[in-house]
């Protein structure tokens, strides 16, 4: 969804605009609340900010402060497996990088934060 989500909105074609948003604003909708391992839950609310359905994601964002680590980082965010071995390959700067773009945005949106 986060990569469809940067194609459709940085699109200057409103055609695909208009076919693409609404069906990902569906989409997005229905991963709010499921789990997901710090990165994905970033990207969706990255994606919610993206597509205008902020209040959605706050589920997301507690969620990831539970998944904070103690560094202040986020650990665990995959982001490829491969098939054959089924490695997961996962990079912790990119996932804590990701988190704050997530909580950054949700800030710069007027939505404030529960202190947990």
């Amino acid at each position: 969804l986060f990569f469809a989500t940067r194609f459709a909105t940085r699109c200057n074609t409103p055609a695909v605009q208009k076919m693409w948003i609404p069906e990902l604003t569906v989409a997005l909708k229905d991963r709010l609340g499921k789990p997901g391992n710090p990165l994905a839950l970033a990207m969706r609310v990255v994606c919610c900010h993206a597509l205008g359905i902020c209040n959605k994601c706050t589920e997301e964002i507690d969620n990831l402060f539970e998944m904070q680590a103690e560094d202040g980082s986020w650990k665990e965010g995959w982001f490829y497996l491969y098939p054959r071995s089924g490695t997961m390959v996962e990079n912790c700067g990119l996932t804590t990088a990701m988190a704050w773009r997530a909580l950054a945005e949700h800030l710069a949106n007027g939505t404030s934060l529960r202190v947990l």
